[in-house]
């Protein structure tokens, strides 16, 4: 008799045995999951050196040569008549459609760079659903064997 609820019937051993194989097919899988994630973060790393080549790029600029270059564009345009203030202010505008255009740009390489974890995405949820699957089948099997 059981101790813990009074009940004397006790599971077969294959049940143990089904727990444990299920157990060791879930690490396997878990391990193998792992495995593809890194591939798919190596994969990732990869595509994705362009986009970040390009926001660094479009920092540098905007932080370094762009700054002079608009001052430059700005005291142009008092010289030919435009007051200071509207001067500055095109050439501000000016250097924030260079610095849209050029984020947008590497926005679009970056989000294509994502597909790269498509795999992994995939086969996470076949593992997920594998998983549901076996528990499902093993309740059932417990509900019918009572």
């Amino acid at each position: 008799m059981s101790e813990k609820n009074g009940s004397t019937h006790f599971p077969p051993r294959s049940v143990a045995r089904n727990v444990g194989q299920f157990a060791h097919d879930v690490v396997s899988l878990a391990e193998l999951q792992t495995e593809l994630l890194k591939v798919d973060a190596e994969d990732y790393l990869k595509r994705a050196a362009k986009p970040l080549i390009a926001w660094t790029v479009t920092v540098v600029v905007a932080l370094g040569c762009v700054p002079v270059a608009l001052a430059t564009l700005a005291l142009g345009l008092v010289q030919a008549g435009l007051q200071t203030w509207l001067a500055f202010l095109i050439a501000t505008v000016t250097g924030l459609i260079i610095a849209s255009v050029s984020g947008i740009v590497g926005w679009l390489w970056m989000s294509k760079s994502f597909d790269a974890f498509r795999r992994s995405r995939q086969e996470f949820r076949s593992n997920l659903t594998w998983i549901k699957v076996a528990l499902k089948g093993t309740a059932e099997k417990q509900t019918r064997s009572i």
